[in-house]
């Protein structure tokens, strides 16, 4: 355990090197202290980069020194931990609650706010907790093992944090499902109100294929030049170049006649590329399917 621990303090050291830092203070009243407290960035792809905070004894809080790199990669930030004294338990995940007027039942685990500023703030204070056993998203389903998830009010949130949460429980929650042009006016509203939010820009990035060139387009240009130039900007620039471009570079070489050929025969139909090897079976098992496939729709 020693050794595990070591190796994610060494690695966030590291991080450090890559460039300056900044403070995410973690502030839980009303239970009894953790033994630890660990901080993950979930980034594109699932990987997770871990960090442990440092307790202060003194104000019941943790400090996480997190390099901006860390930060501008995340796509957003999740806390948890564990109880020593009882091996039943996997693992302890943090819940919170933000008090607005439109919603007051609202619970997060995850949060996807990066202001601009040296020291980020969590301040929150208990509420209760749940017990979660046989759960198939915690990975304890068929075992002893049981989750604890407690319950806290968010004090004084800033209003980054109000509006990444709000904004990303409206959007999965109310808007997810509508049509193309109401969901392209939910983004418009929330880019126009906060045109430097890394929240935005990671929820739009996760939703960029549900988008035509234009609104994307559109879109991009109500956020900041500090915000297009941000780790998540320049993806969703590299993603509008490829659809730009139409995938121009569609010509392969046939391995049996050993001439080019164009993959895309008409732009204005959809293109099946099928990838397979002359050692895979399953791959030979789908040719006839693909076959009876073509024939039924070649003329779509």
């Amino acid at each position: 355990m020693k050794t595990f621990l070591s190796t994610i303090v060494l690695f966030c050291s590291s991080l450090l090197l890559h460039g300056q830092e900044r403070v995410l203070k973690v502030s839980l009243e009303g239970v009894v202290p953790y033994d630890t407290l660990k901080c993950t960035a979930v980034m594109e792809y699932a990987d997770n980069l871990e960090c442990l905070g440092k307790w202060n004894t003194h104000a019941n809080s943790w400090y996480f020194h997190l390099p901006d790199t860390f930060l501008e990669q995340a796509q957003y930030i999740r806390l948890s931990t564990t109880q020593k004294d009882k091996p039943e338990i996997k693992g302890i995940y943090p819940f919170f609650r933000i008090m607005t007027a439109r919603d007051t039942t609202l619970y997060m685990n995850s949060f996807s706010f990066f202001e601009n500023v040296d020291t980020l703030s969590l301040h929150a204070e208990y509420l209760y907790q749940d017990t979660v056993r046989n759960s198939m998203y915690y990975r304890t389903f068929g075992t002893d093992k049981i989750v604890i998830t407690p319950h806290f009010n968010l004090i004084s949130p800033s209003s980054e944090l109000m509006r990444t949460i709000i904004n990303a429980n409206d959007f999965y929650v109310k808007y997810r499902d509508l049509p193309l042009e109401q969901r392209f006016a939910f983004f418009h509203r929330i880019i126009s109100d906060a045109p430097d939010s890394h929240g935005n820009m990671v929820l739009l990035y996760g939703q960029r294929d549900n988008f035509t060139l234009e609104q994307l387009l559109s879109l991009r240009a109500l956020f900041s030049e500090e915000r297009r130039w941000s780790y998540y900007g320049k993806k969703l620039d590299t993603y509008i170049r490829l659809y730009t471009d139409r995938f121009s570079d569609t010509r392969l070489i046939n391995c049996l006649t050993k001439q080019e050929e164009t993959i895309v025969a008409d732009e204005n139909k959809y293109t099946l590329l099928v990838f397979s090897a002359s050692w895979c079976a399953p791959c030979h098992k789908l040719i006839p399917l693909l076959k009876e496939l073509n024939e039924k729709k070649k003329s779509v």
